[in-house]
């Protein structure tokens, strides 16, 4: 897709006039490539049994540009836990679930955001799976089931400087209230 800066609507790539073809089938390892001149583009996504996906803007000046979409699986679960996406951040910021929940990140803002773990696993179960839910357009949703247990740091592509935290753990959690006291 093509558009001149975030906030452009962006429209299907003109492919045919570059001798080209889009929408294109990947081959089975997932590889694809196109050609195309400098702008703003958008890439998407979409495979049967995996929710779509919708990149943030690409910048393209005069070089290849190699970007890796990753695909989520479709959730048939009911979420247990939403988590809303705003132009402040994420609501909550910090969210405690159980191996097996699904969460599911719901973009409340009018502007386009993600939800996208970071990719050290270091605080997570080896091979724990990372997640990028790509750019939801206003009200817009995505899930996600969280299989292990460990620490999810994510962030906002959009707005990086908003960032949150889910724990995945089979211990309850424990809330803690403190009496505010005053003289």
């Amino acid at each position: 897709m093509n558009g001149s800066s975030a906030d452009a609507a962006f429209s299907l790539w003109p492919a045919a006039d570059f001798g080209q073809v889009n929408p294109q089938t990947t081959a089975a390892d997932g590889y694809f490539s196109f050609f195309t001149p400098v702008g703003t583009y958008r890439l998407e996504a979409s495979r049967s049994g995996y929710q779509s996906y919708r990149s943030t803007d690409i910048q393209v000046i005069d070089e290849a540009v190699r970007y890796d979409i990753p695909l989520t699986p479709q959730v048939t679960q009911p979420a247990k836990h939403t988590v809303q996406v705003t132009e402040y951040g994420f609501e909550p910021a910090y969210l405690t679930v159980a191996p097996g929940d699904v969460v599911e990140w719901v973009n409340m803002a009018a502007d386009g955001h993600t939800a996208t773990s970071t990719k050290d696993v270091s605080s997570a179960t080896v091979g724990a799976a990372n997640f990028d839910s790509g750019l939801l357009l206003a009200g817009e949703r995505y899930q996600f089931h969280f299989d292990s247990a460990g620490t999810f740091t994510y962030f906002d592509a959009v707005n990086p400087a908003n960032t949150a935290t889910i724990v995945v753990s089979d211990a309850p959690s424990v809330k803690v209230f403190l009496p505010a006291i005053t003289r």
